[in-house]
């Protein structure tokens, strides 16, 4: 599968856990990030070579939130399938987040099938 996926989160243990099923479904193209500003920059220079097929990123991040992040996105595209990782949400953040156009949520502890499972829905 040859996919580009951009992939944030300032938890280290996420990041290796999701990086390793990814990388078990054949997805070797993966951007690391533990700052969604950081990932923000390498977003906008991706644009200009070869964009990210999926982005996902967690909400709850310091410097820029996730959902910061997707509306930084979504000025600049609003095509590419934005997955948020969440650990807690209000109802009052799932309606921000459907406004930005969030494409799908999962929910932290995940179990790697639910992951794989829906990451691959956006990867077909």
């Amino acid at each position: 599968m040859r996919k580009k996926i951009m992939l944030v989160d300032d938890e280290r243990l996420i990041l290796d856990l999701a990086l390793l099923g990814l990388r078990s479904i054949g997805i070797e193209e993966i951007g690391i990030y533990q700052s969604a500003r950081t990932a923000y920059v390498d977003y906008k220079n991706a644009l200009k070579t070869r964009p990210f097929d999926l982005i996902i990123s967690d909400w709850q991040m310091p410097e820029m939130s996730g959902i910061e992040f997707l509306k930084k996105v979504r000025v600049n595209d609003s095509k590419t399938p934005f997955i948020m990782l969440t650990a807690t949400t209000s109802k009052e953040g799932v309606i921000e987040a459907v406004q930005a156009k969030v494409t799908d949520y999962i929910a932290k502890p995940f179990q790697i099938e639910q992951f794989l499972a829906k990451i691959s829905k956006y990867l077909q």
